[in-house]
């Protein structure tokens, strides 16, 4: 089976649709999302939910460029943890910001987030969502963390988490973080 490969560009101007001609985004505003799956762990629509909803979030937030995401198994993401981190245990979420940081400035992304499927099993059971809203969440933690975001005392763990339910609001979905929350750095298994 080949794997699933979902294509959008996300403009602040525009509904979300096809990629236009120039896909990396050159435009201020309009953001390319690349989903693959290639251990077929979502169906379409899940995978269309994703990738709609991070586009509007890029949409909201103005920023360009491109999003590569990638949705990946416990095995597969304790392996990218083991090499990247030091970790070989398995992880919600890794983003790798190509742009050497300088998205927050630009407003242009260049980033490659890798998603753990099973992570999003399991807390989406524990919050009582589906496994794709915290898929969904740990994309757009992702890219808030390539704008300058961080999560490593309790001041921005409170502040990340918050834009990420004041985006989720704004695209007509339930915020995910509860005000009983927290731990700096870790939100026991959610995006961190």
């Amino acid at each position: 089976m080949a794997t699933l490969v979902i294509l959008a560009a996300a403009c602040a101007d525009s509904e979300l649709g096809p990629p236009e001609p120039d896909p990396l985004g050159s435009r201020d505003g309009c953001a390319l999302i690349d989903l693959a799956d290639s251990g077929h762990l979502l169906t379409a629509s899940q995978a269309q939910f994703i990738v709609q909803s991070l586009g509007q979030m890029t949409a909201l937030l103005g920023v360009g460029g491109e999003v590569r995401l990638s949705v990946v198994a416990d095995a597969a993401m304790a392996e990218l943890h083991a090499e990247f981190s030091g970790d070989a245990s398995t992880t919600d979420v890794l983003t790798f910001d190509l742009s050497e940081g300088k998205a927050a400035a630009t407003r242009q992304l260049d980033v490659d987030i890798y998603t753990c499927f099973d992570e999003a099993v399991r807390q989406g059971a524990a919050r009582g969502h589906a496994p794709e809203r915290e898929l969904l969440l740990y994309a757009i933690h992702g890219v808030l963390h390539c704008l300058g975001f961080d999560d490593h005392s309790e001041d921005q763990y409170a502040a990340m988490h918050a834009k990420e339910d004041e985006l989720l609001a704004a695209i007509g979905l339930p915020a995910t973080f509860k005000a009983g929350d927290s731990a700096a750095g870790s939100n026991g298994g959610g995006a961190s």
